[in-house]
């Protein structure tokens, strides 16, 4: 008698990268923000100026994504944690 093996796999499927789109914008109040939108998982938005420092002086930049991360896991919800992968 065989084994059914059909849904078994011996090597696993690789994570699939997730994209982020960093884009600067302002809220009602005037206030700069930085925008994190994210494939299939939701966005957020953070306020720059004293949370981002780089990202309020220089835009977005190559340095934006390690300063949303860091910023995001002292201070972040545990939403946003989730959204970026962040345990």
């Amino acid at each position: 008698m065989s084994k059914d093996t059909r849904n078994e796999r011996d090597d696993p499927q690789p994570a699939k990268p997730r994209l982020y789109v960093y884009t600067i914008g302002r809220d009602k109040n005037g206030n700069k923000l930085l925008r994190v939108k994210t494939s299939g998982r939701g966005g957020f938005a953070i306020q720059t100026n004293g949370n981002l420092p780089r990202t309020h002086r220089d835009g977005v930049t190559s340095a934006t994504d390690a300063e949303v991360c860091d910023y995001v896991r002292r201070h972040g919800s545990e939403r946003q944690k989730r959204i970026l992968g962040i345990q």
